[in-house]
């Protein structure tokens, strides 16, 4: 069985609350994605990432939700995520003293004839990210444009940018084929060219492609990358052809990443990226089993795309303009900005040791995660950045917000009372208590 390695935490009171406060002062009213309640029963989340899974369990406790316990485990590469997660359920319900499996439906007590002395769960959800992020690969015609633009386009689904070039006589396309295949790619974004000019205007565009099509070549049909191609609408069928003609696989056409030198979209690009980790995600080993426990009426979500509703949601319940949050994950962090001007949020995600400049963003203010790692409180205390509000230091937060489409309000209660920390509003020279 699986022995789990983080702390189990039962639930206690917390002197320090995340109120939640209006622009002018009083207390804020649920609204948008915490406004209803819609249970009152046991809420379980399971979620997994690449190298560990987590449990939540809440509980109505006096008419509140509270967080009951949560538990860990490594991941362990001989089990599935299905076997892992069995194996923690099961550990959950063994240090409460209550049953939390259900050993003729294989799968958590979802259903009890004896509710009243064995009661079972009545929401469950599952946040998997059981993959490392993608390893990507940018080819540009220009290093300032193209190239950088791609970048950070790319930045905005879950990524690893580990090569970037550009068009240059100073490479080979073996050097690039090596480079690729070294470096594990996952997926490559090929981009440059405005729409403005028709194909035969773009030498540099189709020598940029054949370069790509000869390193691609290079590297075993079994390990080749998906391709990308974001540049001039005007090559986009020749580039298909080529691409596909070259390597024996279609290639994926998105739109411009830069129609005209005064227009740049990166969303699209980021959202074929979160596509492709999806459809990867799913063949993991135990996908299949987890998503069918969930009984909240959503299918699964990841623990990131979690995170970035619960900064729109808490923006909108505090009345901001704009919240920047920080999740920070196993090996990568992910940047999160709500804005009340834009419907969406932007995301950008970065290698856990990889620095960050984001000049056009507000400061972060919600934390969720330990930037110190396995670092002791006072140390762990001193990389919070100066600016943050609140601070979930144990990163349940996107956790808990699976369950928010079918409990909002008891998610936001839980937040609120057992999870957010409020830091910037303590006084000078004291910390508040933390959940390990």
């Amino acid at each position: 069985m699986t022995t789990p390695d983080e702390q189990f935490q039962a639930h206690r009171d917390a002197p320090h609350r995340a109120e939640g406060r209006r622009a002018d002062g009083r207390r804020a009213e649920g609204r948008g994605a915490f406004s209803d309640m819609t249970t009152q029963g046991t809420l379980l989340a399971f979620g997994v990432e690449a190298d560990r899974l987590r449990a939540c369990l809440l509980e109505s406790v006096s008419g509140r939700y509270r967080l009951v316990a949560w538990l860990g485990a490594r991941r362990q590469s001989q089990l599935s995520m299905a076997e892992q997660a069995t194996a923690l359920c099961r550990e959950m319900g063994r240090r409460l003293g209550r049953v939390l499996w259900d050993d003729g439906a294989q799968m958590p007590l979802l259903t009890s004839e004896y509710s009243a002395r064995i009661p079972p769960i009545e929401q469950l959800a599952v946040a998997l990210t059981p993959l490392p992020c993608l390893r990507v690969a940018v080819l540009g015609l220009t290093a300032r444009l193209s190239t950088e633009l791609g970048q950070q386009a790319v930045r905005g689904g879950p990524t690893e940018v580990v090569a970037a070039d550009y068009l240059t006589h100073r490479h080979t396309a073996q050097i690039l084929a090596e480079q690729w295949r070294t470096r594990r790619v996952d997926a490559v974004l090929l981009a440059g060219g405005y729409d403005a000019l028709p194909a035969p205007r773009h030498p540099q565009l189709f020598a940029m492609l054949t370069y790509a099509v000869h390193a691609l070549q290079m590297i075993p049909a079994a390990q080749r990358p998906v391709v990308y191609f974001a540049g001039s609408a005007w090559a986009g069928v020749q580039a298909e052809r080529l691409l596909h003609s070259g390597t024996d696989r279609k290639p994926v056409i998105l739109p411009n990443i830069m129609p005209n030198p005064t227009f740049v979209r990166q969303n699209i690009v980021a959202q074929a990226l979160h596509t492709l980790y999806a459809r990867r995600a799913q063949q993991t080993p135990g996908y299949a089993e987890l998503a069918a426990w969930s009984n909240s009426g959503q299918p699964p979500t990841t623990l990131e795309s979690n995170f970035a509703r619960l900064i729109r949601a808490w923006r909108d319940l505090h009345g901001l303009d704009d919240l920047h949050g920080l999740y920070v994950s196993s090996g990568h962090r992910v940047h999160v900005w709500s804005s009340a001007r834009e419907e969406t949020v932007q995301l950008h995600y970065a290698r856990d040791s990889q620095p960050v400049d984001l000049p056009d963003w507000p400061p972060v203010q919600l934390l969720s995660g330990n930037p110190g790692g396995n670092s002791n409180a006072k140390q762990a205390d001193g990389r919070v950045p100066g600016t943050v509000r609140w601070w979930d230091r144990g990163g349940i937060g996107p956790l808990l917000t699976a369950l928010g489409a079918s409990a909002p309000l008891a998610v936001r209660q839980v937040l609120e009372h057992d999870v957010l920390r409020v830091m910037r509003d303590a006084p000078r020279g004291t910390r508040p208590q933390l959940m390990g």
